[in-house]
This record gives C-alpha cells, structure tokens and sequence, in this order.
C-alpha cells in the first residue's frame, strides 16, 4: 500500500520534500523549554529515524513518548487509526 501511495507523488515533489527537510530550523531547544505540551509518535520499525534515537531524545527532553509496534515511518498510513487516536487523546 506504501509503494503505491508513494508512485503517486511525482519526482520533483519528493525532491522539494527532501530539500525543505534538510533546511528546515532546528526547534530541539523550544521543545526542551515546553516538553510537557508535546507529545512524539514513533513506529519502532522506522528505519529513517531509529528508534533508539527518538528514545534517547525524548528522554532528555522529558516529552511524553509513544511508540508503535509494527510501525515504520510513516505512521498516518500504517496506523491511521492508531495515530488519531493518539491525537484526539492529546488534544483533550
């Protein structure tokens, strides 16, 4: 299902997608300063950002941590259900 969302997107936006990526501002201190109005959703299979990364960060951050069995990166198409879940718990 990932690879056919993915052939729907065109080149030059994966490519721009990739560039505003890399350029964009680093926001760890604001996080650090506001952790407890945070919450990160981690898929333990992402193999983009490892989850042992997102661990060890959020930790010293302090910011409430949830991870995803059976998840890689792109939870909003792996675990949709899941994830709204966690938002609406969130957002109340």
């Amino acid at each position: 299902e990932l690879i056919k969302e993915a052939l729907k997107i065109s080149p030059e936006a994966i490519a721009k997608f990739s560039m505003a990526m890399s350029k964009r501002e680093n926001f760890t201190e604001f996080v650090r300063e506001n952790a407890t109005d945070f919450t990160s959703v981690q898929g333990v299979e992402d193999r983009i950002v490892l989850v042992s990364h997102m661990r060890k960060s959020t930790e010293e951050m302090a910011i409430n941590y949830i991870e995803l069995d059976r998840v890689g990166h792109m939870a909003h198409f792996e675990a949709p259900y899941e994830l709204n879940r966690i938002v609406d718990r969130f957002l109340k």
